[in-house]
Formats: C-alpha cells, sequence, structure tokens
C-alpha cells in the first residue's frame, strides 16, 4: 500500500479515495446482496457444511483471483494517459498494429465492439438486480409487504437516472460517504456470526472450492453461474479510471472494500452453518433484528449508488465511441470543468432507464435476474483478458513464458465463468444478449457506413494545391470574409466549396479547410492541437487534433488562428460552411439490405455537427447533398 501512496499526493488523496467509493465500487459492493442467496435458493445444491464452505471458498477465490490479481493488479496498468475502459485498450493496442495487416487491426476493433456493446447489456441489468435485491429484505422483515418491492424499485431507479445529469463529481462525493458507511456495516454485522462458527476459515483453503464442484457433478454450472456476480462491477472498474486514478482505485480497494467484502460473505456462510435454513437470505438474516430496518434502508440506497459504476463508465464509453466514429454525433454533456472525462449522455441515460425499468417489470426479481446477468459480464471479461494479452506481448514487451505464467489461470477462469453463463441463454440471458446485439449492431453499421461515405466522397476530392492554383487563374473576384469550410478528409477540398462556388458564383477572401482528427490518445497537448498550411491565394489548410475523451472546441481553435494573424482572420466575420453528404438507398455497391437502411436511419437522427461541435447558429450555413450508398 506504501507504493500507492507515495504516488498520489496525500492531499488529493482522500476526495479520491471517498469519491472512487462512491462511483467504481458500488456495484461489486452490493454483490453480497444476492450472489450467496441465489447460489443456494433455487435448491440445485443442499445447503450442508460442506458445499457453503465451498462457495465461501470460491467466492474468495474468485475476488481474489479475478478482482485483486487480474484487474487491480494487471489490467489498471493498461491505461491509456489515464483512461480505461474497452476502447482505451483497443486504442492501444491499434497504435502498434496501424502499419501491419488490416485484418489483424479489424480483429482487435471487432473485440473491442463486442466488449463495449456487452457492457451496454450489463448496463441495463445492474441497476435491476441491485434494488431488486436490497429490497426483497422487505420479504425477510415482514412478508406482508412483498408487493411493494417492484414499483418501489421502479421509483427509485427512476429517481436515479434523472440525478445523473448532475455529474459523477457530485453524485460522487455525496454517495462516497454513504457508500463508506455501507462498506462498513456489512462488515460489523458479520463479526458475531463469524465468532460463533468459525469453521467459515476454512473456505481459505482451495481444496473446498475444488471439492463443491467436483463432489455436485453437472450442477458445478450452477454454482459458477451464480459465483460470478460476486465479481460484477470489474469491467466498470476498469472503465471508470478516467474519472479517478489507478493509484485510488487501488487504494480503496486494499484498504476498505475487499475487507469488507470478505468479512460480509464469510458472516453470510457462518450464519448458514449455524442455520442451514438461512440459504434464503442470509445477507438479512444475519443483520441483528433491531437493526434489520435500517440495513434495508441503508442497502437500498446502496444498491442505488452501485448501479453508478456501470452507468458512468457507459457515458465514458459512449463519447470516445463517438468520438472514434463508431457511434453516431449525439449530445455530451461535460459536468467537471476540471475532469475531461466526466460526461452525461442524455439519450444513453434516457434508454438505459427504460430498458432498465422493463427488466424490473418482466423479471420482478433478484434471481431471475440473476439468470441474466452473468452472461455480458462474463463475455466482457474474456474479451479483456484477450485484449490484454495482445497489449502485453506487442506493448509491454512480455516473453511467451511470462504471458503464459501469468494469464493461463486468468483465460481459463473466464472460459470457465463464459460457458457455465452460456447455460442460461433460456432462463434470462436471452434479455442481455438482445440489449447488446442492438448496440452492437448500430456500433458495426454506424462505422460500415461512414467508411462506405468517405470512400465516395475520396473518388471525387480536389487536392488542396490544385484548387489552390485553380482559384488564382480562375476566380480572382472574391468577397470579403472568412469560410471556414469542415470536412473528414484532410488535404483535400469538401464538395461544400464547390456547392457554393457553382450555385452562389463567389468565394470569400479567406477559405479555411479544417479537418479535426480524433487521436489514439485521451487528450493532444495544447502546443500540438494545431496545424496550418497556407497554399497562397487565401487558401488555408486548417488541422485541429483531439483526444478521443477531449471536446473538440471549434471558436477556441480560431481565437488562436487570430492570435497569429492568418490574413488579419476576424473570429466575428467568419461564415462556417458544413456539409451535409445526405445518404439515400441505390443499387450502389457500397452498402445493400438492412444495413444500408439502418445506416440512413441512424444518419438522420443523430446529432448535427453545428450542435455538436457548439458553433453559433448564426454563423452556420449548412450544405446538403444527397449521396447513393
Amino acid at each position: 500500500m506504501f507504493f500507492i501512496l507515495r504516488k498520489e499526493p496525500k492531499k488529493k488523496l482522500w476526495p479520491l479515495f471517498v469519491g472512487t467509493i462512491g462511483v467504481v465500487y458500488g456495484d461489486i459492493g452490493t454483490s453480497p446482496l444476492y450472489t450467496i442467496k441465489t447460489c443456494f435458493e433455487s435448491g440445485a445444491i443442499i445447503p450442508d457444511a460442506v458445499n457453503i464452505i465451498g462457495v465461501i471458498s470460491l467466492i474468495f477465490w474468485a475476488l481474489f483471483l479475478v478482482v485483486t490479481l487480474k484487474y487491480v493488479s494487471i489490467i489498471l496498468r493498461a491505461d491509456n494517459r489515464g483512461e480505461g475502459g474497452v476502447f482505451a485498450l483497443v486504442a492501444l493496442i491499434s497504435r502498434y498494429f496501424r502499419n501491419t495487416k488490416k485484418s489483424n487491426r479489424s480483429i482487435i476493433i471487432g473485440l473491442g465492439v463486442l466488449g463495449a456493446a456487452l457492457l451496454y447489456g450489463d448496463g441495463v441489468i445492474t441497476p435491476a438486480i441491485s434494488v431488486l435485491g436490497a429490497l426483497e429484505g422487505l420479504s425477510v422483515a415482514s412478508p406482508k409487504l412483498s408487493f411493494m418491492i417492484v414499483p418501489v424499485a421502479v421509483i427509485l431507479l427512476i429517481t436515479l437516472f434523472w440525478y445523473q445529469k448532475s455529474g459523477t463529481a457530485k453524485i460522487g462525493k455525496f454517495f462516497g460517504s454513504i457508500m463508506m458507511v455501507w462498506f462498513i456495516s456489512i462488515a460489523l454485522v458479520a463479526i458475531i456470526p463469524i465468532i460463533q462458527e468459525p469453521r467459515i476459515f476454512l473456505a481459505l483453503n482451495p481444496w473446498y472450492a475444488f471439492h463443491v464442484l467436483k463432489s455436485n457433478g453437472i450442477l458445478s454450472i450452477h454454482i459458477l453461474g451464480t459465483i460470478v456476480l460476486a465479481v460484477t462491477g470489474v469491467e466498470a472498474l476498469y472503465a471508470d479510471l478516467g474519472h479517478f486514478t489507478k493509484y485510488s482505485i487501488r487504494f480503496s480497494w486494499f484498504s476498505l472494500v475487499l475487507p469488507a467484502l470478505l468479512m460480509n460473505y464469510f458472516g453470510q456462510g457462518a450464519t448458514m452453518l449455524k442455520n442451514p435454513d438461512a440459504y434464503v437470505n442470509p445477507f438479512y438474516i444475519m443483520v441483528p433484528e433491531l437493526m434489520l430496518y435500517p440495513m434495508i434502508i441503508l442497502a437500498t440506497v446502496a444498491s442505488i449508488i452501485a448501479s453508478q459504476a456501470v452507468i458512468t463508465g457507459l457515458f465514458s464509453i459512449t463519447w470516445q465511441a463517438v468520438l472514434l466514429g463508431f457511434m453516431p454525433r449525439m449530445r455530451i454533456v461535460h459536468t467537471s470543468p476540471s475532469q475531461r472525462g466526466q460526461v452525461y449522455v442524455p439519450f444513453i441515460n434516457n434508454s438505459l432507464l427504460v430498458l432498465t425499468v422493463l427488466s424490473v417489470l418482466l423479471f420482478k426479481s433478484s434471481d431471475s435476474l440473476a439468470s441474466a446477468y452473468g452472461l455480458t459480464i462474463t463475455g466482457i471479461m474474456l474479451i479483456t483478458t484477450a485484449l490484454t494479452i495482445v497489449l502485453s506481448h506487442y506493448t509491454w514487451k512480455w516473453s511467451i513464458p511470462k504471458i503464459i505464467s501469468v494469464f493461463t489461470i486468468f483465460i481459463c477462469i473466464d472460459i470457465i465463468f463464459f460457458a457455465s453463463s452460456i447455460t442460461k441463454i433460456l432462463d434470462g440471458a436471452w434479455y442481455t444478449v438482445c440489449i447488446s446485439t442492438i448496440f452492437g449492431v448500430v456500433m458495426y453499421t454506424w462505422r460500415k457506413g461512414m467508411q462506405a461515405l468517405a470512400k465516395i466522397f475520396r473518388k471525387k476530392r480536389t487536392t488542396l494545391a490544385a484548387f489552390s492554383k485553380d482559384v488564382g487563374i480562375t476566380f480572382r473576384k472574391r468577397v470579403p470574409g472568412t469560410a471556414v469550410y469542415m470536412t473528414r478528409t484532410a488535404n483535400s477540398i469538401p464538395s461544400t466549396v464547390f456547392t457554393n462556388r457553382n450555385h452562389n458564383h463567389c468565394l470569400h477572401e479567406n477559405i479555411i479547410i479544417l479537418s479535426v482528427e480524433i487521436k489514439n490518445v485521451p487528450r493532444v497537448a495544447p502546443s500540438k492541437r494545431i496545424k496550418e498550411v497556407n497554399f497562397n491565394n487565401g487558401i488555408y489548410q486548417v488541422k485541429a487534433y483531439y483526444g478521443f475523451i477531449e471536446v473538440p472546441n471549434i471558436l477556441k481553435i480560431f481565437k488562436r488562428l487570430e492570435e497569429k494573424a492568418i490574413r488579419n482572420i476576424d473570429i466575428k466575420d467568419i461564415s462556417f460552411f458544413i456539409g451535409r453528404g445526405i445518404p439515400v438507398e441505390s443499387t450502389a455497391p457500397y452498402l445493400s439490405g438492412w444495413v444500408e437502411k439502418l445506416f440512413i436511419f441512424l444518419f438522420n437522427n443523430a446529432a448535427s455537427a453545428t450542435e455538436f461541435y457548439k458553433l453559433p447558429d448564426d454563423r452556420v450555413v449548412e450544405l446538403g447533398t444527397r449521396v447513393h450508398v
């Protein structure tokens, strides 16, 4: 722990610690509400002493191997200049494959898209199962209150998603304090049961974990499918790296989260050793009667917070996907003036709200939702491990023997968990598969469609040098002012220039061809932000570079150009010409069938460049051209 404190200034560590507890560890922190209950409640395995100790042993080793060793110790090393998540991982690997075979890079990108799609499925289930798991304590306190569980869960979820617009920073400070109380509480209530049944410490012996799997035969698939619930939230832990730091995430895990989780799981096991019938809800049965209702309230609040890790992670991944060209432009709200990685995405927030409430109404209990939960989690874990293996070999320069020694056990665990989760397709996993498929198809279609548009425009492009020479000969008369033409393709003239010239028969005194390029790094240094080239005859090329978590700010670019006095550019006298290559159905060989129809739909509903780049409405001219895709 010393190396963590040494690398993070002590003045900053405490607020980061509180914020990390509130945002990053909410999901995994509420897993004790339903993990052990789900394992035994179906009646698939008998709650005898050997099985109880074996299940607790499996949970202990899952937390140690999957969370502590793989994610906290190794995966967090794969940060792209402070950013985490599957797209940050893909960006790191893509730098190596940039000049290699196209098929290699396509495979890496495909795995990244699949991992991101699975994370959306996880983001729908996490809020639902966490809130339901907490409210099910009402049935333990008073069976007559069971009818309230579903409607109260729906109300709480609506409140949670409505509050997202306040931003991660505010939520983290408020939620962090509550989650600290939660972790301390779940550890304290476990002390007495553990003292009464110290046999539970036999679970530290991995023999019991192997024995419970061996002795239950085919039922081991069910056991493993529920044990994975204990590590839900690990991918959000990595995705939320951009909101905090790897040091605060590690420090929080080792100093509070891991000890509290282990205490509670061992306490639940001890409670079941003393009273095997406690398997129906060992978490709440372990709680003293006087503390039951306060614990239900605290658990309910904690379960709301549990959803935060996945939700904020999805906001970050969506922002990265938009900038990297995997998703249509959409409205993004940056909620922190100091932390550029903290974003709120209204469309994603509202979509998650609808799908999460629907999942509560469809499944109605945490046990039913547990079947829908594991497949997306284990799929993401497997993809992350595979990508990290590639990264460790090509970027970290690890030797093959070292990779085999480090990752063999991780990849085996991921495959076993994934295989056990596949068996639950018909029991509820179909729901998250459908959700993930929808998001995956959208990302695939958008990227393929934009590649088709780029290919079409490349065929029609004119170089800047040729255009500058032609203007000097054939178009000597120019109107005052500066025209900015935005283009996706650098070093060429966008079609909007010719559209304006042919229809309005004029060109401005200054013409700036502006392209915004998103690099495979989180941030670009201000000194490398802008590159400009003068092509004579008042023609300029300006390239603006941004990282995949930054906010492209066009007006700031021109303030800097104004300072450089390129032909006395006056920012108040600029007209922005935005081209909209409107795709239409055709027999062209670029897109076909449902891909063509879906891309046209997505394109027509994407946010405009004017809105996305925050351009002044009164100085923007949009010129649309129909493109046959």
